[in-house]
């Protein structure tokens, strides 16, 4: 998903204005690195979310984040926690850049009410889960093919949900 995280941050980024605070989580990975300086690049406030301080002050020394945080994306708490922590507040954005089973759970809990949280089509049979948490936020899913459409409609219909968003 290296190609379409940095385009979508920036789209989405760009609905918030220049006040606008990103959380990535996954921040120093390829896709994550990108989304960070695409949100920085439209002026938003930025945290890159990592698992090792290394990651984290490589974040803030090359200047892809204007925080690095600690947080280990299947601890719901502890991310949400990391990102208020390092941004003062929910962000209005969350991208999540990692394929690790339950770290949408996070990603919504660090989201400002009215938010968006990103997530790649390796999360779509999980998008399910997060469906059912009980906040208000946008959801755009990157869909880069038939199978993970085909994937998310069987999730939608055998589960009686709806996606909130589709990006093709």
């Amino acid at each position: 998903d290296v190609c379409g995280a940095p385009a979508l941050t920036a789209r989405v980024v760009a609905t918030y204005g220049p006040a606008a605070t990103v959380a990535v989580i996954g921040g120093a990975g390829k896709s994550g690195s990108m989304s960070l300086a695409a949100a920085r690049r439209a002026g938003a406030r930025t945290v890159g979310i990592v698992p090792v301080e290394a990651e984290a002050e490589l974040l803030r020394e090359v200047g892809l984040a204007d925080a690095g945080a600690l947080a280990d994306a299947r601890d719901p708490v502890a991310l949400a926690a990391a990102v208020e922590a390092a941004l003062g507040t929910a962000a209005d954005v969350t991208v999540v850049c990692v394929d690790v089973p339950g770290c949408e759970h996070g990603a919504v809990l660090a989201t400002a009410d009215g938010g968006t949280v990103r997530v790649g089509e390796t999360l779509a049979v999980r998008q399910h889960n997060t469906a059912r948490m009980a906040r208000q936020i946008d959801m755009p899913l990157a869909l880069t093919s038939i199978p993970a459409l085909a994937l998310l409609i069987w999730v939608a219909v055998g589960r009686n949900l709806r996606p909130l968003t589709t990006l093709a």
